[in-house]
């Protein structure tokens, strides 16, 4: 067992650099960690974090398909937004039907 266990956590943004996750009580930042989804898995590193969420750089360049599969699994779910109807500025809050189109998977700290 890795010294800071598994945390389930939702994956919110996904790119070949890093990612943003949701997940309570993230690790502090500068631990390391290994990202874990469907049949992916990338160590990574927490840059920063918040209550509930932090953001992570991946050791090696996420590999294009399973960026590609993430997208492709959002789109199935997620209704897009009208974009005029976003106000300038505003940030964008998870809802629970987001959330429940979002990819799952857990970060282990190493």
């Amino acid at each position: 067992c890795l010294p800071g266990g598994i945390r389930p956590a939702v994956i919110v943004d996904l790119s070949q650099a890093g990612a943003r996750l949701q997940v309570d009580s993230p690790p502090r930042e500068g631990t390391t960690a290994l990202l874990r989804w469907n049949s992916h898995e990338s160590f990574c590193r927490i840059e920063w974090a918040a209550q509930n969420c932090c953001g992570v750089t991946f050791d090696r360049p996420m590999a294009l398909a399973a960026i590609e599969e993430f997208n492709l699994g959002l789109a199935h779910e997620t209704p897009r937004a009208d974009p005029s109807r976003i106000p300038f500025g505003a940030r964008r809050r998870p809802t629970a039907a987001n959330l429940e189109a979002e990819q799952r998977g857990t970060l282990a700290e190493s």
